[in-house]
């Protein structure tokens, strides 16, 4: 079957893939294998400079991906490998790929250098205590979904998010993140949703959210906040002069303070926020 584009077995379960697996079908571009209790993808089941563009091998018993397999994948865009056991994944310079399911693994970090154009991220549920992103605004990334949910991190460094200049979703939530303040946004100027709850006890310093112009939804809800600045909310304008203000958060719809411990909420708290 030389002319062989679709290829759909998702769900047989006990599949086995012989060495030289779909190699044989030049002309595949989309492979479904969701769910066959495969252990293992080798570089060997696909051809040479393969055609593939989409890739879907989630609900299987992956542990390990080679650099050399997804060498053979160059013109892969979509790919998903949720819920795996994955606790290795090699990823080389990676041009086309947009994007990549990773959720429900066992991945302890992650390298966004090697996918240049990504645009949706989804690597929830691991055990990530950081992710390596682009550096400096030379870099800019096209990301413009990033789902951290439930991992390992503790920390946020400054600035460690200024080159995704284009992201409008940041999933934050279920980490052990103790303390942010507004340097850890520093560069997110299209962010609409931003969700951190879930923390544990969580410190919010100054004026936290001043960088984020275009925020329409925040949940805060179950970290244990016990006061709220009167300088939290507002986003940072600066004029040619150097001089500032904070304007309101006019795009503002949503905010979720449940499951904190409030005890006193400053007359100035929510006035930079859209009132009814």
């Amino acid at each position: 079957m030389p002319h062989l584009f679709l290829l759909d077995l998702s769900h047989s379960t006990g599949l086995e893939l012989l060495s030289e697996g779909f190699s044989k079908y030049p002309n595949l571009t989309d492979i479904d294998i969701t769910g066959c209790g495969l252990e293992q993808l080798l570089d060997s089941h696909f051809a040479i400079d393969s055609m593939v563009h989409l890739l879907k091998a989630g609900h299987n018993k992956l542990s390990s991906l080679s650099k050399d397999l997804f060498i053979r994948l160059p013109r892969l865009q979509k790919a998903y490998f949720n819920h795996n056991g994955l606790s290795h994944l090699e990823l080389p310079h990676m041009p086309n790929l947009r994007y990549l399911e990773l959720q429900r693994n066992k991945l302890t970090d992650f390298n966004l250098n090697n996918c240049p154009r990504l645009e949706f991220l989804y690597i929830n549920d691991n055990q990530l205590t950081q992710i390596t992103l682009p550096s400096g605004f030379k870099k800019q990334s096209p990301l413009r979904l990033l789902e951290l949910t439930n991992n390992n991190i503790s920390v946020l460094f400054e600035n460690q998010f200024e080159s995704l200049g284009k992201l409008e979703i940041l999933e934050l939530s279920g980490n052990k993140i103790t303390m942010l303040s507004s340097a850890h946004f520093t560069g997110l100027t299209t962010l609409q949703y931003l969700n951190v709850a879930s923390n544990g006890k969580m410190e919010l310093r100054g004026h936290t959210f001043e960088a984020l112009e275009r925020l329409e939804d925040l949940d805060l809800s179950n970290n244990d906040l016990e006061n709220l600045s009167p300088h939290l909310f507002g986003y940072k304008q600066v004029e040619k002069q150097g001089r500032y203000d904070y304007l309101p958060m006019t795009h503002m719809l949503s905010l979720s303070l449940s499951g904190n411990k409030l005890q006193h909420l400053h007359p100035r708290t929510f006035e930079k926020l859209p009132l009814d």
